[in-house]
């Protein structure tokens, strides 16, 4: 087993460390490090997302700028450059727009689905408990019964034996 006693984590660890983490639900997380967290996972991606994101509206960006009519262009080549760029820049947003709704989305389907799987393994455990019920009532007449029918065979005989 290695020695971690002299460890220390990096200035990055500690900044990201810092940043408050949130799971896809927006419900903060502890920023601790806990790599079997669902919730720190989800928090882990929710930063790298944003991470894409700002890399994405930077590109989006500079692709306008470089699209941008520049020095003596005629005039039709510069509002065709325009529409390019809007289009461009509108299409970056939508997409971001779309990836939003798509983890949006994700996240209530898991949520579902997990609902719907502790609901199963609710059912499963209620009828268990309602099979082993049955089980030891049945066990419960059945004996009942047979003390019913021992009595009866017991008071028959004796009945039988007195007309005699």
């Amino acid at each position: 087993m290695t020695d971690t006693s002299n460890y220390t984590s990096s200035d990055l660890a500690d900044t990201l460390h810092g940043v408050p983490h949130y799971n896809f639900g927006f419900h903060r997380v502890d920023s601790q490090f806990a790599p079997d967290d669902r919730d720190y996972e989800e928090s882990i991606g929710l930063i790298a997302i944003s991470f894409v994101a700002f890399a994405l509206l930077a590109f989006l960006c500079e692709g306008g700028y470089l699209c941008a009519p520049k020095g003596n262009s005629s005039q039709g080549d510069a509002s065709r450059i325009r529409a390019l760029n809007r289009a461009i820049y509108t299409c970056g947003i939508l997409a971001v727009i779309a990836f939003g709704a798509v983890v949006f989305g994700m996240h209530h389907i898991e949520n579902d689905i997990d609902s719907i799987d502790t609901d199963v393994q609710n059912a499963a455990s209620r009828y268990d408990n309602l099979s082993t019920s049955a089980t030891t009532a049945e066990s419960a007449l059945s004996g009942a019964a047979l003390e019913v029918l021992s009595v009866n065979t017991t008071s028959d005989d004796g009945a039988t034996a007195k007309s005699d």
